[in-house]
């Protein structure tokens, strides 16, 4: 007989439920200051995820062979308590930064050559006209001064532009004075004009000093009572004050190098002059005294019939009388001068009543003073020219003797023997 075995109550094993917690994670991002270069810091969100955790517990089966055992787990569940994960914000605060440096520059080598600008060619020529001076002459602003210029430089345009064509530039008035190389007494005007030159002209192109100045001599001596174009010049007066063309033509050569501003060297080049210094030995010269020239002085006297004569013109200060002196100077003393080379000085010395009365003073070399016939001979050509005043010939008076259309009335002793010493001789031949 089958003894019963007793039956096995079921084995149910149950798992204690698991539960994992996760604790908080903070993460604190401490504040970053960054000072230079400016920089911005942003720290990414940080998310953790905390896998969940499954404990899975499966009892091993117990087999009785008497009966049968079940063993059924309880399932076992695991939760994962969530996870949160709180970051802090991140703040960055960049301070202002402020960069002040010295960008650097690559070193440049740099050559500069200084050129100067040739200055202008100019002549200063001065010429005397005989035009009163006055102190509106020194002011360059005063419609006198303006006016003279005008008329001056017309007539230096004309002849240096004609002598010289594109080369000369213009000509321009530096300056009215009174001329102290007058040879009359009476304040007559020097006028210095600059004559200029194309700057880009050679050296060797321009023209000689005494090239310029017999350029407008020549033109007075040939013009009509030295009259151009209504201005009364002076002959012989004509001069080159100054000159552009040189005694000594240096050579400078001249280079300035200078580095960038990085740099620290800086090379300047001082300016190199050679100058040809060529040394001549004069002859010895012997020393000549100069000879004393004699001179002579002729008065000359005329008439200007149906002028009016004013009291003024007895004053040589007077503004009236140097107007008048200068106008008979300015046509009578060029024609003198072509006849006699040996003419010195040209003066008129006064004026007296009787329609108008002229006076003055003819100065000769000693050796060679033409007669009294010859000096009278050359106004009663003028009369027949000169319109400007009237030269009455018939009051044409040589050192206070009436000479008449070439006649002198005055006929010395020796001349009148001589005549008849001349007419014996001759009626005894036949």
């Amino acid at each position: 007989m089958l003894q019963q075995q007793p039956q096995l109550a079921p084995t149910t094993t149950t798992a204690p439920p698991t539960t994992t917690t996760t604790a908080p994670t903070t993460t604190t991002s401490a504040p970053t200051t960054s000072t230079a270069p400016p920089t911005t810091t942003t720290a990414p969100p940080t998310t953790t995820t905390v896998a969940p955790t499954t404990t899975t517990t499966t009892a091993s089966p117990t087999t009785t062979t008497v009966a049968p055992t079940t063993t059924t787990s309880a399932p076992t569940t695991t939760t994962a308590a969530p996870t949160t994960t709180t970051t802090a914000p991140t703040t960055t605060t960049a301070a202002p930064t402020t960069t002040t440096a010295f960008q650097p520059v690559p070193a440049t080598n740099t050559t500069t050559t200084t050129t100067t600008e040739s200055p202008a060619a100019v002549y200063y020529v001065g010429v005397v006209v005989f035009i009163p001076f006055n102190e509106d002459l020194k002011n360059e602003t005063s419609q006198q001064f303006m006016d003279l210029a005008k008329r001056i430089t017309a007539v230096y345009d004309m002849l240096y532009r004609k002598a010289f064509g594109a080369r000369f530039i213009r000509s321009y008035v530096i300056a009215f004075r009174v001329s102290l190389a007058s040879r009359i007494r009476m304040n007559v005007t020097e006028a210095e004009v600059g004559v200029e030159f194309n700057k880009t002209t050679p050296l060797v192109e321009l023209p000689k000093n005494e090239v310029v100045q017999k350029t407008l001599a020549d033109a007075i001596d040939t013009a009509n009572n030295n009259t151009i174009m209504d201005v009364p010049f002076s002959p012989g007066s004509v001069e080159v004050i100054r000159s552009p063309l040189p005694t000594t033509l240096p050579t400078t050569n001249s280079t300035v190098t200078t580095m960038a501003p990085n740099s620290t060297t800086t090379t300047t080049a001082k300016p190199t002059t050679k100058t040809t210094t060529t040394t001549t030995t004069a002859k010895p010269t012997t020393k000549i005294t100069p000879t004393v020239e004699a001179i002579i002085t002729r008065k000359l006297t005329f008439r200007s019939r149906g002028e009016t004569f004013t009291t003024d013109l007895l004053n040589p200060s007077s503004a009236a009388f140097k107007s008048r002196a200068a106008l008979i100077k300015s046509y009578l003393e060029p024609l003198f001068q072509r006849e006699f080379s040996t003419l010195r000085d040209f003066i008129v010395t006064s004026f007296s009543n009787g329609s108008i009365i002229n006076n003055m003073n003819l100065k000769f070399s000693a050796a060679f003073a033409p007669s009294n016939i010859q000096i009278a001979e050359v106004l009663l050509k003028a009369a027949l020219n000169v319109t400007t005043f009237n030269i009455d010939t018939g009051s044409i008076l040589v050192d206070d003797t009436a000479v008449s259309s070439g006649v002198s009335h005055n006929i010395s002793l020796i001349t009148a023997l001589s005549l008849v010493l001349l007419s014996w001789l001759l009626s005894n031949q036949q």
